[in-house]
């Protein structure tokens, strides 16, 4: 075990705690090497006992945990859409609201777990970057870079997974830039935080290999159509063994819908091991019957995104959805 230890940064209001602790119970089981020190960002909704039971978890893998409270007054008109709110916009203060001496960091988003591990992640030389993030899976869609205006040689990121520079976003006032792009451009900022992150960033970002934020809709079949060959081959070789997989969409793991999905298993094996009691979202029984209908017996009468068992190798058995 070296004695630097790794710096992780996750942003949340109460309501998500349960998810980052499944997430934490997880990148402990995964990297009993390393130790972490945590830093949350939150707001006044997060309570002493919340605090407490995350500490316990840290202390007992030899990592501490530390609060930062932030003010939220200034994002109450900040726009919100779907499962997206208030605290998606926490990790933007990140370089003004971490102590000086921290000088790079690790976001991580709470509908994820980490099965594997991160040093290598956390040795990357970033000096000359802003930060390092992994493509989004919308990264060939065109109207991206038109709503943003800015030029598709540079990517789309998904900003689940940052490695932050943080004298890099220091020197550059990246805080008050991403707010103001936010508040001035509603119409443009539809993804809110992670949009202003790309168009900031995204032109000093160094580029993450998928396995470090592999996100559950690479395996959408209405994605995989758009992608080139290699892309495909990337995809294909990191679904087999990524660090990260990330949750992304408004369908989480927790949520009586995702059931059977992609890498749920994986999902439900560190809630199980985790001291969060996190319940799953229930349907009634006619509604229950109806979701078993549509999703495993007349999957072809439906145009909704419905999880289809469709092996795409012998080695990685996970799911396409049409």
């Amino acid at each position: 075990m070296t004695n630097e230890r790794i710096n992780i940064l996750i942003a949340s209001d109460i309501n998500y705690a349960p998810y980052y602790g499944v997430l934490l119970t997880s990148l402990f089981t995964n990297n009993r090497s390393s130790s972490f020190e945590v830093h949350l960002i939150t707001d006044n909704t997060w309570t002493k006992g919340e605090t407490e039971k995350f500490e316990e978890l840290c202390i007992k893998h030899n990592s501490s945990f530390i609060v930062h409270a932030i003010d939220v007054e200034q994002m109450d008109s900040f726009t919100r859409h779907g499962h997206i709110n208030r605290a998606t916009y926490f990790n933007l203060n990140a370089a003004n609201i971490l102590p000086i001496y921290i000088r790079k960091i690790i976001y991580l988003d709470g509908d994820m777990i980490v099965r594997g591990d991160i040093s290598s992640l956390w040795n990357l030389e970033i000096k000359d970057y802003a930060c390092a993030m992994v493509e989004d899976c919308l990264t060939y869609d065109n109207s991206i870079f038109e709503r943003l205006e800015y030029s598709p040689e540079n990517k789309y990121f998904n900003n689940g997974v940052v490695v932050y520079n943080l004298d890099y976003l220091r020197k550059i006032d990246f805080s008050t830039k991403a707010i103001e792009f936010i508040v001035g451009n509603p119409e443009k900022a539809y993804w809110m935080d992670q949009d202003a992150i790309n168009v900031l960033l995204a032109k000093y970002t160094y580029h993450l290999p998928l396995k470090y934020n592999f996100q559950s809709w690479f395996l959408l079949k209405s994605h995989w159509e758009h992608y080139t060959d290699e892309y495909k081959q990337r995809v294909l070789k990191d679904s087999e063994n990524p660090i990260v997989i990330h949750y992304i969409g408004g369908t989480k793991p927790w949520y009586f819908r995702y059931f059977g999905s992609a890498y749920y298993k994986e999902w439900e094996r560190y809630k199980k091991l985790s001291a969060w009691n996190v319940k799953t979202s229930r349907k009634p029984i006619n509604k229950y019957i109806k979701y078993l209908i549509k999703r495993y017996l007349m999957p072809t009468f439906y145009k909704k995104q419905i999880a289809h068992a469709w092996h795409i190798s012998d080695n990685n058995k996970q799911f396409f959805w049409v």
